[in-house]
């Protein structure tokens, strides 16, 4: 199964799990570099919403 790239040339599942590394800023960042991606930003706000709350 091939995966699917970004616009950064990461893997999806590798930018997912990214967005989760550095807390909500992170997230914030991949929001920005990634707005086509509905993977990348699902990920993203919910990371931005988890670590919010936290």
């Amino acid at each position: 199964m091939q995966q699917k790239k970004t616009s950064t040339g990461l893997d999806e599942n590798i930018a997912g799990l990214l967005c989760y590394v550095g807390w909500w800023v992170s997230g914030v960042v991949f929001m920005i570099i990634e707005p086509d991606n509905r993977f990348i930003r699902f990920h993203a706000i919910q990371s931005i919403i988890v670590f919010r709350a936290i």
